[in-house]
């Protein structure tokens, strides 16, 4: 992808760069890669770069609402670059328990004091410990309910995760900028060239963020479920030992390609979170009973994900066994990271499609491989697909309200056609397939009433 244009923040353009592209084109598949399609392309954006330029103030006023091209582009690059962090977290962490996959999709934002793939690590392993952790007896229900098979739950947390980067990269601009001010191009831009951590250009002390409550802020503009508890988590953060403890922790994970330690980084936080008491938050608000059509509800959502995960993770077994015999590396299947199902032509005669991403190891590597798969529903003479992703960004960099790409896709044209699925962002806070399978019937109150309002009568 090659970037250079005038910015809505009256900025000089920044010299023309071109992003870390990717390594030669798989193998696998018999389309064009997608990289082919940038052949001239720099010499086009010369030539209109170079008709645009004088025109700073009218492409200034272009971008002042949500249809702005530019803004939408800069989110689509940001929320594809959220997307890396979170099948970064995915490839480090140990097998998750259905509770800490639970934290990791409710609250495993990726703003706060550290980098994003740390961010995301912490607040999901302190919302599963200390934040809303689930009594042992919700816990073991969901024990198994680990792999994620609608993707729009990911893509939830990642487009929540840019909105607290987008408040938390407006301040940063506000402190920097000797009163000036901040819009949303601004902090876009930002958070684009800073790949998406911003917390070090922040040149004021941990007390300024405690005074303002920054992260509180942050939290609640991203609609974080505890933006209070997860400020003050990062603000203790910023001061206490644990704090680089835990950042000493994800770093050498993310060095050196190796699983995390779980167990050490929740004994810093419980050490560093004992202060917090139940009384400074006022009390748990306890969620309502269910009426009994909302609990078979959930138990039938809950069988049908159990249906629905055993006949996937026995389809991708298939598929990654055939692969490992054609070229002789063994894998094993880990966590399946997202489903997506397209009809191969027309209802009711349509074929249904399914391509997945999953991660999967092998004990010849230490670190997880993100995969691709395609297989049909029914089997049949098509052939089906398997294949490792060496770069997790490929083909996913299209977002929209009404359409959007959820998984990752290999370098090849073929998928253009059919990779934008629906529904889009907009559809992301509406209740999930996740959300009622790691149901909490004492933490879940929002959820709880939108289930009894749902089977009142």
């Amino acid at each position: 992808m090659f970037v250079r244009t005038s910015t809505p923040c009256g900025r000089p353009p920044p010299p023309l760069q071109r992003t870390p592209g990717p390594p030669p084109p798989l193998s696998a598949g018999d389309g064009k890669p997608i990289s082919s399609l940038q052949c001239g392309l720099p010499d086009k954006l010369e030539r209109c770069l170079e008709r645009a330029a004088g025109l700073e103030q009218y492409l200034e006023n272009l971008c002042s609402s949500d249809s702005c091209d530019y803004l939408q582009t800069l989110k689509m690059h940001l929320h594809g670059m959220i997307h890396i962090c979170c099948v970064k977290v995915l490839k480090l962490l140990p097998k998750p328990s259905g509770s800490l996959m639970r934290a990791f999709l409710m609250a495993g934002h990726c703003y706060g004091s550290m980098d994003p793939v740390s961010n995301i690590i912490v607040n999901s392993i302190w919302d599963n410990s200390h934040g809303c952790p689930l009594p042992e007896s919700e816990r073991s229900k969901i024990e198994q309910y680990n792999d994620i098979l609608d993707p729009l739950s990911l893509l939830r947390t990642q487009v929540h995760s840019l909105k607290g980067l987008v408040e938390l990269a407006k301040f940063a601009i506000l402190e920097t900028a000797h009163g000036g001010f901040s819009t949303e191009g601004c902090a876009l831009e930002l958070l684009c060239s800073a790949g998406c951590d911003v917390f070090d250009r922040f040149p004021s002390s941990a007390g300024m963020f405690k005074e303002k409550k920054l992260f509180h802020e942050v939290a609640k503009a991203a609609g974080h479920p505890l933006p209070l508890q997860l400020g003050e988590l990062h603000e203790m953060l910023m001061v206490a030992p644990e704090g680089q403890a835990l950042l000493s922790l994800t770093s050498e994970a993310q060095i050196q390609c190796s699983v995390l330690r779980i167990e050490d980084m929740t004994n810093h936080i419980s050490r560093m979170w004992r202060g917090w008491v139940a009384a400074k938050t006022g009390g748990v608000v306890q969620a309502p009973k269910l009426f009994p059509k909302s609990l078979m509800f959930v138990s039938s959502m809950r069988s049908k994900y159990e249906e629905r995960r055993s006949w996937f993770r026995s389809k991708i077994e298939q598929v990654l066994k055939d692969y490992t015999t054609q070229h002789f590396w063994q894998y094993k299947l880990d966590i399946i990271c997202g489903v997506e199902a397209i009809n191969k032509g027309r209802p009711p005669l349509g074929e249904m499609c399914y391509r997945v991403n999953f991660t999967a190891t092998s004990h010849l590597e230490r670190e997880r491989r993100l995969f691709f798969a395609e297989f049909l529903f029914s089997g049949g003479p098509r052939p089906e697909t398997c294949c490792p992703l060496p770069y997790d960004y490929a083909g996913r960099c299209y977002y929209g309200e009404q359409t959007a790409r959820k998984i990752v896709y290999p370098d090849d044209a073929k998928y253009i056609p059919h990779d934008i699925t629906h529904p889009g962002t907009r559809r992301v806070d509406d209740m999930l397939e996740m959300d009622v399978v790691h149901f909490s019937s004492e933490m879940d109150v929002e959820l709880a009433e939108k289930l009894n309002k749902m089977h009142a009568n």
